[in-house]
């Protein structure tokens, strides 16, 4: 498998994980969980488009 597709997938799991930690963790700590896996979720989805605007500038 190529070694640039596992920093995404750490991220896509640690996403992941704080998903599950907002479904399952009293409600103090429930928004949190969720608000940092919508705003890592956000990065990623701004890093691949960046990503994908270099390759197609670059091609």
């Amino acid at each position: 498998m190529n070694s640039t597709i596992w920093p995404l997938l750490t991220w896509a799991g640690v996403i992941g994980v704080l998903a599950v930690l907002g479904l399952v963790t009293p409600a103090p700590w429930r928004d949190l969980f969720w608000l940092l896996a919508k705003s890592m979720s956000a990065v990623l989805v701004l890093a691949l488009t960046v990503a994908g605007l270099l390759l197609v500038v670059t091609l």
